[in-house]
């Protein structure tokens, strides 16, 4: 087993309000529009598939919602949401400087 890195900072950036907001509402206006399905005989299913959309906004958020950044002893290792799907790992000795900065994407 590789010895484990010893990790020194940790940031969790969530997306900005209007991220969340364009999501869940598009999630939600979705999940009613298939729940309200007033076909004879539907039973259960309309329900189901409403329930299904809500849990594939809750999915998304999950999986790809923020980035991660992590400074660890040897290296820098950034991803998106907590499943690390999207991610990437940077080595210090490819690092020529660093500053702290405040990063606004939309100014």
């Amino acid at each position: 087993m590789p010895p484990r890195r010893r990790e020194l900072y940790r940031e969790r950036t969530p997306w900005a309000a209007w991220v969340y907001l364009l999501l869940w509402g598009a999630m939600g206006a979705a999940a009613v529009g298939v729940a309200a399905d007033r076909t004879p005989g539907g039973g259960a299913g309309p329900l189901l598939g409403g329930l299904a959309i809500l849990l594939l906004g809750a999915l998304i958020q999950l999986l790809f919602g923020g980035l991660t950044v992590v400074v660890e002893s040897d290296g820098i290792r950034a991803g998106l949401g907590n499943g690390w799907i999207f991610r990437t790992r940077i080595a210090l000795d490819d690092v020529d400087s660093m500053q702290a900065v405040t990063y606004s994407p939309l100014r």
